[in-house]
């Protein structure tokens, strides 16, 4: 009904064939799904019902494409150009380098390059979406030409999510790096070797060395981490496993292949499949962004975000020709709000999916955190101090002493601050270690700041001891939250905000200290004047008074 009633001639067959074509890839999908339910232990059935649902997804964005879209070329151009570099990404395998080809540092590099390159796209994707939507309200002239730009943005985020995979695999020990290439390489010969025996054999073969030999690399990987780091190390292990049976179902698809089995080249691709992914899950395990801290997951997440934005933007580029050639009709406008905010949605996904792996982002995140409980502590101590519930501890530290431990800290803050901002300059990195060592001192600050108003009576001394402490610790906030954007985002921009951060937070460290530091010596010319009084009245109690010497 859709295409008698909405199409004719070429657009016509273009549903009639993305319709069909849907259809064949649901029912294929539905035959994985029996073959997984029947093989639930085997990873081969997993890797072909995921692989078989994303070319439902493929096939369902396609027909949706020639429903709204048939008059447009170059928005169809663009949706097919996206779908194809999404299937690319999900096919291309990690491009391994020798060791020997290594620069010192240019694996990390390389691996925060690509983060970064990835989420510019993604945020150029963002801008592109509000134009696309503007073209298909008010300039439809211009709506091939943003779609074509939005098609060559979702090509470089590809590309971008690439370069974070083949970096952080090829940051392994080079006892690992070698035999992971041998096995990749073999990969693709027995892709390529149709029917040639001899050539899937000799392949097989190299792969059961190879896996040997990476296997063993990979244990002393995971004993060199030490039992501190149970969690990498049972990532490894569980990595290991699964390349152990990757080999072997690759070798039993090889038997089946040169037995002439049925069905035998299907049983290939699987597990040629399956060794690949099992090979990338050893080197992501193993590598040294996930010894720093990123989760293996992380990078599966990655995948999944850069196609959801893939998809998402192609949905778009759909429903806005579809609104261009029908502005009146209420479902249509829908599809096309409704496109937008999946495009909106999927860049977020993908921008803290980018972020979570960026060195210094995690460091900023528990900074900020850290300084937030540390003002929340100092908030209860203010509100206990005004409606008089605080506790005035007896034999506690001095509150003289407290001072000189609150400057203390103030200065360790101080220093921590230059260290940041020099560390704005070098990587993000530098930036996370440097906001996570001045938020360490924050909760100190808060607890000694307590005991300083829990140790005097004076209420306006305990009220300009907090409003200090709370103004510093807020402009440390500000700070922390500065640091966080420079570490995903490192820039100009960002670089400039730290540094007027910074100034104001060393401003309110000058106030505290300057404070705290005339309180002390108040303190101290108090005792000497103490001290000055007993002695003399020690003095006078040595002479008799003077009517005891008259008769």
């Amino acid at each position: 009904a859709v295409v008698s009633t909405q199409s004719t001639g070429g657009a016509a067959e273009a549903i009639r064939s993305s319709a069909a074509h849907l259809c064949h890839q649901v029912i294929t999908l539905f035959d994985f799904a029996k073959a997984r339910v029947a093989n639930s232990k085997d990873p081969v059935y997993d890797q072909n019902l995921l692989q078989a649902n994303k070319m439902v997804t493929d096939a369902a964005t396609k027909l949706m494409r020639s429903l709204g879209t048939a008059s447009n070329k170059d928005c169809e151009d663009a949706v097919d150009n996206i779908m194809q570099s999404a299937q690319n990404l999900e096919t291309t395998q990690i491009q391994l380098v020798e060791a020997t080809e290594l620069l010192p540092g240019s694996i990390e590099a390389k691996h925060q390059a690509g983060l970064q390159a990835l989420s510019q796209h993604a945020r150029a994707i963002g801008n592109l979406s509000g134009l696309l939507v503007s073209a298909a309200h008010l300039s439809s002239e211009n709506l091939g030409e943003h779609s074509k730009q939005a098609a060559e943005e979702i090509e470089k985020l590809m590309e971008a999510a690439r370069t974070v995979f083949n970096s952080t695999a090829c940051s392994v020990p080079p006892a690992m790096l070698t035999p992971s290439k041998q096995i990749i390489e073999a990969a693709a010969s027995l892709l390529s070797a149709g029917g040639n025996i001899p050539q899937i054999i000799s392949s097989a073969r190299t792969v059961s060395v190879a896996t040997g030999q990476l296997l063993s690399a990979a244990k002393d990987r995971a004993t060199t981490l030490g039992e501190a780091r149970p969690v990498l190390q049972e990532s490894i292990g569980q990595a290991s496993q699964k390349l152990a049976s990757a080999t072997g179902s690759l070798a039993k698809a090889a038997r089946a292949v040169a037995s002439k089995v049925p069905d035998s080249a299907a049983l290939m691709s699987a597990a040629i499949r399956e060794l690949q992914s099992a090979t990338k899950d050893v080197l992501i395990s193993a590598s040294v962004p996930v010894e720093n801290g990123v989760s293996p997951d992380d990078f599966d997440k990655l995948i999944a975000a850069s196609r959801s934005v893939a998809t998402a933007s192609s949905r778009l580029i759909s429903a806005s020709a579809a609104a261009s050639a029908k502005p009146k009709d209420p479902d249509v406008q829908q599809q096309l709000a409704d496109a937008q905010i999946a495009v909106t949605q999927s860049i977020k996904e993908l921008l803290n999916s980018s972020a979570n792996m960026m060195p210094g982002v995690v460091e900023c995140d528990e900074a900020t955190e850290a300084v937030q409980r540390s003002i929340g502590e100092i908030t209860a101590t203010s509100l206990a101090v005004a409606i008089g519930n605080l506790e005035v501890k007896q034999g506690g530290k001095p509150v003289e002493q407290c001072q000189e431990e609150m400057v203390d800290i103030a200065r360790g803050v101080s220093n921590g601050i230059t260290q940041l901002v020099r560390a704005s300059r070098q990587s993000p990195e530098a930036i996370g270690k440097s906001a996570k060592m001045i938020a360490t001192l924050l909760p100190q600050l808060a607890s000694i700041a307590k005991a300083a108003v829990s140790a005097t009576k004076d209420v306006n001394s305990q009220n300009n001891t907090l409003d200090l402490t709370k103004a510093l610790a807020d402009n440390i906030l500000r700070l922390t939250q500065a640091a966080q954007a420079a570490s995903s985002n490192p820039s100009k921009e960002t670089y400039i905000e730290i540094s007027a951060r910074a100034d104001e937070a060393s401003a309110a460290i000058g106030n505290l200290v300057a404070s705290l530091s005339s309180g002390v010596s108040l303190i101290k010319d108090i005792d000497d004047a103490v001290d000055r009084v007993n002695k003399t009245s020690v003095g006078f109690e040595a002479v008799q008074p003077l009517s005891a010497s008259i008769p």
